[in-house]
């Protein structure tokens, strides 16, 4: 029951997708032309640095307007840095390994007002912090489902556990992922031998003379 893909569907036009995982913030998408469909893996190599992590003890002791001026040097030192934060700005780095920074609110609360969506105790979020147009619920342990409605506990983990966040919406069987193609494959042989299996056995006993036995006792 562990999720590896996630779509997400918007209205607004975007250039850049920053994703926050575990109090780290990764650079998921940087677009200089717009796109309609976009496909993207997460790395640790898309990590946001904390700027604690770059700088020398003496830049870390001067105050930040000081400090500054410096924030160049990360991106020349390190040609696979992506991006790089401190207390108030995120800083990206371009292909001429400068850094290009702008104000970041890291303090952003996008928790519903009013949590009257989610059950079970999950975490009504939404996209925006007023006039939000989509929110989602982010479950407790054991619950799943789009309100949280779902109980997993004590059922165990059956096919439809496993495969539940591998199928992928809006997307044809031939390009699902090979383990829901072999799946669906396998049951399907599964329901057919079945099914042959429960036509002969009904075509045996429905003459009398397969009845005469001790068998006969437990089709009645």
């Amino acid at each position: 029951m562990f999720q590896n893909i996630i779509t997400f569907y918007t209205r607004s036009t975007f250039r850049i997708v920053i994703l926050k995982a575990d109090h780290n913030y990764y650079l998921t998408v940087l677009q200089q032309d717009e796109s309609k469909n976009i496909s993207t893996a997460i790395s640790p190599t898309q990590r946001c640095v904390p700027y604690q992590e770059l700088f020398s003890s003496e830049l870390l002791a001067l105050p930040r307007i000081h400090r500054l001026k410096s924030y160049h040097i990360p991106c020349q030192n390190n040609t696979e840095l992506k991006c790089f934060i401190d207390e108030s700005y995120m800083c990206l780095c371009t292909v001429e390994h400068r850094s290009n920074c702008f104000l970041f609110d890291f303090n952003i609360n996008l928790v519903c007002n009013n949590d009257v969506y989610c059950e079970n105790g999950g975490i009504c979020l939404q996209d925006t912090s007023e006039c939000s147009e989509s929110i989602l619920c982010v479950c407790t342990d054991c619950f799943f489902g789009n309100r949280c409605q779902f109980y997993a506990k004590g059922i165990g983990l059956t096919l439809d556990d496993m495969l539940r966040y591998a199928i992928q919406p809006n997307v044809t069987f031939t390009n699902q992922s090979i383990i829901v193609q072999l799946s669906a494959v396998i049951i399907m042989f599964l329901f057919v031998v079945g099914l042959l299996n429960s036509l002969i056995a009904y075509l045996i006993f429905h003459h009398p003379n397969c009845r005469q036995t001790g068998s006969a006792m437990y089709l009645q």
